[in-house]
This record gives structure tokens, sequence and C-alpha cells, in this order.
């Protein structure tokens, strides 16, 4: 989008509705493990909706025509995701389906459209040292509420890169969309989806939230990358404490607006 169009709709901080310049968010602020290195500010651009109609910041209808239509529309299909994986993950957990249906009744969900620019750009725009050298895009980092569901472009190696039990990060590929198939001949689409922090507080770890990060491409590459991510989450009131069947737990009940205000406040600066 033009830059005129992007200001007409400018975030006051990261987290915020709008569009977010690259160099405002530094997402590894946010991580509680003591191994996570503090990186330079992410060369990331980004748009935020919340799905709060008349309360969202979007460009005009002249400025990006179809754009808001097809935010709320696939906003929508993300919801009713989010329902199918609340229920099964109340079935797999031996809860009844409908467990979490009250906690997302009012969800807290947020859907953001990033952009990476390519290699040489993220170069110039964080400065010295590794990040620099373009080895990271976007820092170490948990999410922070429920499942986090990650569209990934095309691009062959996208960077997103997982830290495994022994702490080496892998990296973690989308798989190929599926063929035209059906009566109506659409085919399907792959989603990476991540365990996020209100989850493994849910289940006491038993489903982690796994420490991640997006790097750069191969040395050379100069291809930007661009992601579509929705971090579904339960609604701001939500106690979040350890479920029945999950364990001594480990963690302090917590509620769930007051854990996510904190993580954006350490990712702003």
């Amino acid at each position: 989008a033009p830059e005129e169009t992007k200001a007409s709709v400018a975030a006051a901080y990261y987290g915020d509705t709008g569009y977010c310049a690259p160099g405002v968010e530094s997402v590894s602020r946010t991580a509680v493990d003591n191994d996570a290195p503090q990186r330079p500010p992410d060369a990331v651009e980004s748009f935020v909706y919340h799905g709060h109609a008349g309360r969202d910041k979007l460009p005009s209808e002249a400025a990006l025509p179809g754009f808001a239509s097809a935010l709320g529309r696939y906003w929508g299909e993300l919801e009713a995701l989010t329902r199918a994986l609340m229920s099964l993950s109340a079935a797999a957990l031996g809860l009844e389906e409908d467990h979490f249906e009250a906690a997302y009744a009012r969800h807290a969900s947020v859907l953001r459209l990033a952009h990476y620019p390519p290699a040489a750009a993220a170069v110039s725009a964080r400065g010295e040292g590794e990040a620099a050298a373009g080895r990271l895009r976007y820092g170490e980092h948990t999410d922070y509420i429920g499942f986090t569901i990650l569209f990934q472009d095309d691009s062959p190696r996208p960077g997103l890169e997982v830290r495994m039990p022994g702490g080496e990060f892998v990296d973690v590929p989308p798989l190929p969309s599926t063929a035209a198939d059906g009566a109506d001949g659409g085919g399907g689409v792959s989603f990476t989806v991540n365990v996020a922090d209100m989850i493994a507080r849910w289940t006491n770890d038993r489903w982690p939230s796994p420490l991640h990060r997006v790097a750069n491409g191969a040395p050379g590459a100069e291809r930007g990358r661009l992601s579509v991510v929705f971090f579904s989450g339960p609604s701001n009131d939500t106690l979040v404490e350890c479920l029945p069947g999950c364990g001594e737990p480990k963690y302090a009940p917590v509620v769930c607006g007051e854990y996510l205000r904190a993580k954006l406040e350490a990712s702003n600066g």
C-alpha cells in the first residue's frame, strides 16, 4: 500500500489496531527464557485487526478496494476454525467438548498481516550485530494467548524456526496446499498451528508453548516474506489456571488480558 495509506491507519503502538512500521516492535523482550538473547527491534511491518466493527482502523474503500471485506470474511472463517480447535482440545484433554465455550464467547483474538522485507532491506533497518547480518527477521519469543493459526507464503525457506527440547532450532516449512477437489473444485489451504502461553498454562505444559523465531533465508536470498497470523485467545477477563487432570500446577492463575497487556508493553519497549 502507498505510504500515505499506511499513515492514515497508523497504530499508536504495536498491538493497537492499524499499521505498525518496521522497527517499532521488539518481540525478543517478551521472552521469559533466560537463554533467549535480546535482539534489536524487528524488521517487520504489520497490520493488526481486532474484528471490532467501527473500532478497527481500516483504509478507505477507495484506497484499498475490497480490503476491509476480505479481512472480515477471513476473520469469520478463522473464528469457526478456532471453535473447532477448542472443542477438539477439550475432548483430547478428557473434558466436555463445550468446556472452553464460555471463555471464547467474547474472545480477544487478533489478526496480524506481516511483511518481512528482503534480506538486504532487513539489514539496513536493524543496525549492527547478528541481526544486521541478516540472521533474524523476528526475535525469539513464545506466543501469548491461545492457538496461533499461521498462513505462510510459499517462499522456498520462509524462515519460521522452532526450538526443540535439545535447544536446536529447526525449520517449520508450510505444508503444500491441497489440489482442487470436491464438488466446488476448491482446494484446501494449509496452516501451521502453534500452542501459545495460555494453552500451556491451562494444560500445565502438557502442551508446551515453544520458543520460536523468524530467520532470513539462505545467504544472498533477497526475497521478502508474507504471513497472515490469527492469534486466537479467550476473553480478556478469563482466569486461566491448571485444568483438571493436568497434574500439580506449575503456574499461578492469571487473567488473560493482564498477561497479554504485560507482554505487549514489553514488546513495545
